[in-house]
């Protein structure tokens, strides 16, 4: 699945309590494609569309017992809303904190947290 958008879209389409994605890019530092991490809960699947050139597919197991992570990582950009919410910021690799919430998704006004810093 994906779009052809020059803005950051996090949707989420499951049914399925908070989850949280800790320090996600400390897990793909290499040049492999796939990073897997623990998790105890979470949603099925999160697509970030950063850019038409860089897009984040994470699928996460039926029993939410892995995260995989399938990314182009050659110059990655990340955009995020400005804190007026009318621009989007570009933002070099970093840390990445995402919180999904059951039915998120930005663009219809859900809520959500991503926390970026160096």
């Amino acid at each position: 699945m994906t779009k052809q958008l020059d803005e950051l879209v996090l949707h989420n389409r499951a049914h399925a309590t908070t989850l949280w994605i800790n320090r996600l890019f400390d897990l793909i530092e290499s040049e492999d494609t796939e990073a897997r991490i623990d998790l105890s809960c979470g949603e099925r699947e999160l697509i970030i569309v950063a850019d038409t050139h860089t897009v984040f597919h994470i699928d996460i197991a039926a029993d939410y017992s892995t995260l995989e992570l399938r990314s182009p990582l050659s110059g990655l950009t990340v955009f995020t809303p400005s804190e007026s919410g009318k621009d989007w910021v570009s933002r070099s690799k970093v840390t990445l904190t995402v919180m999904l919430a059951t039915e998120l998704n930005y663009h219809t006004g859900g809520e959500f947290s991503l926390n970026l810093g160096s």
